[in-house]
Parts: structure tokens; sequence; C-alpha cells
């Protein structure tokens, strides 16, 4: 293959972790936009077109993220859209938007510093809730990544650590998101860590509904 100047390789001797690795690529970034996408999913062609289109045209929009289709023993869409003026309320609860579909303005990634090296998981959720006081996070109703469920990923070994890091973030916002917020997501974050996925899709269609 061809070698493309515009591709950086970024070798790191030893495993630093996830949050630092990020903001090393991040700071060595210099475009105008940031995409983020993780090595087991898989970017659709036309996802950094559509999303370049729609930062381009909305001045007002930070960060742009999608639906996604789930890849396990068959490829369907399993995320739930919210109109841009649901997301922050739903943000204020838990995560809307998968990481690898972020597509982010980067003078105001940079402003608020990147992620939160604090965070070994749920670094997304932070970064999400810090860059909303700059602009509007919005969702395109259109999947265009394929997200696959992998039992080893980040999310799956480490759940319950997930689950308490982003009660910890949530009551690191409190003042910003509001108590009211930060018991309902938190109890429901706690419930979907400890009981079965199946229970846990009813859950979640009751909680979105819950949100009309």
């Amino acid at each position: 293959a061809r070698s493309d100047e515009r591709i950086i390789v970024i070798n790191q001797e030893k495993n630093i972790g996830l949050t630092k690795c990020l903001n090393i690529g991040c700071n060595l970034s210099k475009g105008e936009y940031i995409a983020r996408h993780d090595a087991d999913d898989i970017s659709l062609n036309t996802r950094l077109e559509k999303q370049l289109n729609v930062l381009e045209k909305r001045n007002d929009v930070v960060l742009l993220g999608s639906l996604f289709f789930e890849i396990n023993n068959e490829r369907k869409v399993i995320s739930k859209y919210f109109d841009e003026n649901l997301i922050l309320k739903k943000l204020k609860l838990q995560n809307p938007l998968i990481h690898s579909s972020a597509f982010i303005r980067s003078e105001i990634f940079r402003k608020i510093g990147f992620y939160n090296e604090l965070y070994k998981t749920s670094q997304d959720y932070d970064a999400w809730l810090r860059i909303s006081k700059h602009g509007k996070l919005v969702m395109l109703n259109e999947p265009l990544i394929d997200y696959y469920v992998n039992q080893n990923s980040i999310s799956n070994k480490y759940r319950l650590f997930q689950c308490f890091n982003s009660i910890k973030i949530r009551w690191h916002h409190r003042k910003y998101i509001g108590l009211k917020y930060f018991f309902i997501g938190s109890a429901y974050r706690l419930l979907a860590a400890y009981t079965p996925k199946i229970i846990v899709n009813i859950k979640r269609h009751f909680f979105i509904r819950s949100m009309r």
C-alpha cells in the first residue's frame, strides 16, 4: 500500500492506559476536527463526510455523534435516536453518544483540556459533560458505525468499574446536572451493572419513554 503523509502512527513503548493515549493523540492533532474511533469498530465509508458537512454548516454544534449497528450474532441498529433538544437532558442521566461516533471541534476540545486522566474508563462521559457547556451536542439519525460486541472490550471486562466511575463523574458534575439527575442516572447505572441484559433492555425502554 502506498504511504499517506496524512497518517501518523504513534508507538508507545509501554502501556500507559487508554485515557493518556487519547490525550497524546489529541495534543498532536492539527486539524479543525477530531474524529474518535475504537480499534475494534468500523466507521462506514460516508461517516466523516456526513459529520463534516453538519459541523461546517452549524457553528452551534461542538460534538456530533450518530446511531450505530451493533455487531453480535447479527447486524442491527440498537441505539436510540435522541432529538438534539433532548440530548443534554439525556446526558445528565447517562452517556447517549457512543465513543466511536464522536466528531468534535478541536478548538473547543482543546479548550476543556481533552480527556480527564483521572478516569481510566468513562472518560468520554466526563468530556461530553464539560464540552456541552460550550455548545450543542447532536446525534445524526442514521447509523455510521459498526460497533462490535466483544467480551474482552473495556466496557465488558470492567463493567462494574465503569459503573462506579460514571457515578463518580456524575457526582463531580452534580451542580451542573442537578441532584435529581444524579440520583436517577446513578440508580439506572447500578441496575444496568447488576442485572441481566434482557432486563436492562426492558428498563432502558421505560427509562427512554419517561424522558419524553
